[in-house]
């Protein structure tokens, strides 16, 4: 913090004050208790060297996305670059970092490696303390020979590893678990050095979950009734396919009396063990849906804003039909006008 010769004051500080909300940062915060009866007005520097530009690719972990942008072209993505991973002296030409929402997502990348006979390293809050303060310390000796640095947010502002070569970095985000926030600091870590940037300036992303399974054309939506509409709709598909099962027996019966279906039918037909639930059972499951839904869409909403915080849009983003039409939707970050004037 320092005074101009104006009077006025500045108060610095870097990307650990800004809060994942939309609306109140740590750093907004701060300043209202330093200058509580004075106009706050905050400042991006948004200024960057062109080797630590990034773009982004955006793929989601969920069953009805599509081919090449689902979670299994994230991992055969992160996969290529494994499989020809190599060292030359002291510079690896597919070096990869993956930022991972929770641990479980770590040691299934780290199955990757260890299928592809290459060596990693982990991070997450199971690692021995003296382990990642020894290796995050100076990770340009002990990462010559790592093919895969995987982590959770415990590998964040505290690690710095400037000359050494990495190929590229990727991101897994979760509704719970580790903050976005705290896995892009991660990310940020890697190729800040000029004579050691990145060979892919894109950050490969996956989210959990799909963008806009709920939602009007002004992004909002009431989860819990369109959850139960859609848990209805699964009851009536699924019951109508029953009974268009029997039929079809049935049908397949009385064409073929000595056919395998016509004995089957002989002896009561298909046997359903389905039971269908009564509409308070589903009103029940419908807020568990509901949630989850919400908590994807308030990802969605936070991948956006960090996407644009950082730049990663204006500098090249590849989604696919439905992401840019939820993105489009989304609004843009909103502030308080009372005391807040953005720049």
């Amino acid at each position: 913090m320092r005074k101009s010769r104006n009077g006025r004051t500045h108060i610095y500080t870097d990307a650990d004050f800004e809060a994942d909300g939309p609306t109140d940062g740590r750093c907004l915060r701060l300043a209202k208790y330093l200058c509580p009866d004075l106009p706050v007005r905050i400042f991006s520097l948004s200024r960057s060297a062109e080797h630590t530009k990034r773009s982004v690719k955006l793929y989601f972990d969920h069953a009805d996305a599509e081919a090449g942008v689902d979670f299994n072209a994230w991992l055969a993505q992160l996969q290529a670059y494994l499989s020809s991973w190599r060292r030359s002296g002291d510079a690896a030409g597919n070096r990869v970092a993956v930022a991972c929402a929770n641990r479980a997502m770590v040691r299934r990348v780290s199955s990757l490696a260890y299928e592809q006979g290459c060596f990693w390293c982990d991070y997450t809050s199971d690692t021995d303390d003296r382990v990642k303060m020894t290796e995050l310390a100076d990770p340009e000796t002990h990462w010559v020979e790592i093919a895969l640095v995987a982590f959770t947010q415990t590998l964040s502002v505290g690690a710095d590893p400037k000359e050494i070569q990495f190929a590229a970095v990727f991101l897994y985000a979760a509704g719970f678990g580790c903050t976005l926030r705290a896995l892009v600091q991660g990310v940020l870590r890697f190729g800040r050095d000029e004579k050691f940037a990145l060979c892919c300036k894109t950050v490969f992303v996956c989210m959990q979950g799909r963008p806009s399974e709920v939602g009007d054309e002004d992004g909002e939506a009431d989860y819990y009734q369109v959850a139960f509409s859609w848990l209805l709709q699964q009851r009536a598909e699924r019951t109508v396919s029953e009974q268009s099962l029997h039929t079809a027996v049935g049908a397949v019966a009385r064409a073929d009396a000595h056919s395998g279906a016509a004995m089957l039918h002989a002896y009561g037909g298909v046997k359903s063990t389905y039971v269908a639930p009564t509409d308070e059972e589903l009103g029940v499951a419908a807020w568990a849906v509901a949630e989850q839904w919400e908590q994807r869409a308030q990802l969605f909403t936070v991948l956006k804003r960090t996407f644009v915080r950082h730049g990663w849009i204006e500098n090249g983003a590849a989604l696919d039909a439905q992401a840019a039409a939820a993105f489009a939707r989304l609004p843009a970050p909103t502030t308080d006008a009372a005391t807040l004037t953005t720049a």
